[in-house]
């Protein structure tokens, strides 16, 4: 389960379990000094993807597809208060009480505990149902799973953000990178067909990013703030990195796939 783009190809333990895993990040962003509304972590990486994720790819969704929205896997809520500065209204839902709590001290209210692969609202009840970076998280059963319940609840489109690529990739039990045909195949049996598909040009950036991570994760858990030497870091492999990806097509990358009910036009 995961938010506001982030999805980074990390490790994790050899039992993997979501609920667990992202309840000890929570808290440990509950620790800290400066609670952000996002998960994952505050870098000069994060800076550049979350502000293109929000122009690129959640910007275009608005107003052409719903008045009411549900985020599956909300997080602290990042997401959720960006839509509702816009004017729309957002509803969460997350299976840590961690992320919740946060998410209540950043003022946001429309908020439920809840699991993605049965979510408490009735059929129907949103217009649009999203999930970001959260599926990649999930086995195959168990994505498939929360899809279906995406599907039940939305009145009319599903928004999918997640990496993917041209070659499938996981680590252990956390899918980093799927295909996009597997999710357009899941929705299609919902129902639902593809609308559009866009991925951010961010590959190289985020590559070089995660190697970082990967390094310095053996030190400082997920959810902990980001040593400044790492920082430093990340801004000067920047500066190259994003003039390489202006340039070449991205291969792997956070990925939106809006969809509309096969019924609904």
């Amino acid at each position: 389960m995961r938010n506001e783009g982030d999805g980074s190809f990390q490790s994790v333990p050899a039992a993997y379990s979501p609920r667990e895993y992202w309840e000890r990040v929570g808290r440990r962003m509950g620790l800290r000094e400066e609670k952000r509304s996002l998960a994952g972590e505050e870098s000069p990486f994060y800076d550049v993807k979350r502000s293109m994720f929000l122009e690129k790819l959640l910007q275009p969704i608005i107003g052409e597809s719903a008045e009411t929205f549900l985020e599956v896997g909300c997080g602290p809520g990042g997401n959720l208060a960006w839509l509702e500065s816009r004017g729309v209204t957002a509803l969460g839902i997350d299976l840590t009480y961690a992320m919740l709590q946060i998410a209540r001290e950043n003022e946001l209210t429309r908020l439920v505990g809840g699991d993605g692969g049965a979510i408490p609202l009735h059929s129907g009840s949103v217009d649009a149902a999203m999930t970001v970076t959260v599926l990649q998280h999930n086995d195959d059963v168990a994505a498939a799973k929360i899809i279906g319940e995406l599907a039940r609840v939305a009145r009319s489109h599903i928004h999918i953000f997640e990496d993917t690529g041209v070659v499938a990739a996981h680590r252990r039990a956390s899918h980093w990178l799927r295909k996009p045909e597997w999710y357009i195949a899941e929705l299609h049996k919902t129902h639902f067909r593809l609308l559009s598909k866009e991925r951010l040009p961010l590959a190289t950036s985020e590559l070089l990013a995660n190697l970082l991570r990967s390094v310095a994760r053996r030190h400082v858990p997920e959810g902990s703030a980001v040593p400044q030497k790492q920082q430093n870091l990340e801004a000067q492999l920047l500066r190259f990195t994003t003039r390489v990806d202006s340039v070449i097509p991205p291969v792997v990358g956070l990925t939106r796939l809006s969809f509309v009910r096969s019924d609904a036009g």
